[in-house]
């Protein structure tokens, strides 16, 4: 926030990025809905689990097209790309991915629930894509289906997309958790005047006078 000489507000600029660049004073990015949780503070399962609690409860992201089970960032901003071999456990091409929570986890671990860990919110293959395709989250895939497929019939595939009961209810668990730790959104800061220089006001002027 800038102030003029006489001490009035003049304007507040953000970083333009789907959420806001929300990071705390040290640089490190926090959950774009809490932030007051650092995600590098949070091990790999954990942030899955946080990140989709969001995807699942939270109403601001219903109809968010794809978001990133890593940071929430939707659309093609974020991609994860797989590593399948037949030696070794499919894992995260750490190289060619990108999100600025990218992690390493493991996804075998990942894909089971668990009463402590009930998030199965992971990157996939979708069989319908070609090889160099990035990964699809679960809890995207059937939308992505519907969206990029759509001669194909998502009931065929619901094994792999679908989200037991008991896994969406210890998930809202989790997200009204979050929102209890939320902080307090009313600003404890002084009510600023806002330079005329720098008002809209100022525009309406120059409307109504040129108009």
């Amino acid at each position: 926030m800038l102030t003029n000489n006489s001490g009035q507000a003049c304007f507040v600029c953000e970083k333009e990025t789907t959420h806001g660049d929300l990071r705390h004073g040290d640089g490190s990015p926090s959950c774009p809905r809490c932030p007051n949780i650092k995600t590098k503070s949070l091990s790999g399962q954990d942030l899955l689990k946080h990140i989709g609690a969001h995807i699942l409860c939270d109403e601001a992201l219903k109809g968010a097209k794809s978001p990133c089970g890593f940071c929430l960032n939707t659309g093609t901003l974020c991609e994860i790309y797989l590593v399948v071999r037949s030696d070794a456990p499919t894992s995260i091409n750490m190289a060619k991915s990108r999100c600025q929570n990218l992690r390493r986890i493991k996804l075998k671990l990942a894909e089971n629930f668990t009463t402590t860990q009930p998030c199965t919110n992971h990157p996939l293959i979708c069989s319908l894509c070609s090889k160099d395709s990035p990964a699809v989250w679960k809890y995207n895939l059937k939308d992505h289906i519907v969206e990029r497929h759509p001669f194909a019939n998502p009931d065929l595939y619901e094994p792999i997309w679908r989200i037991s009961s008991d896994e969406r209810t210890l998930m809202r668990g989790v997200y009204l958790a979050h929102t209890r730790m939320r902080p307090s959104t009313k600003s404890k800061d002084p009510t600023l005047a806002v330079s005329d220089m720098h008002s809209s006001r100022l525009a309406l002027r120059y409307v109504i006078f040129f108009g």
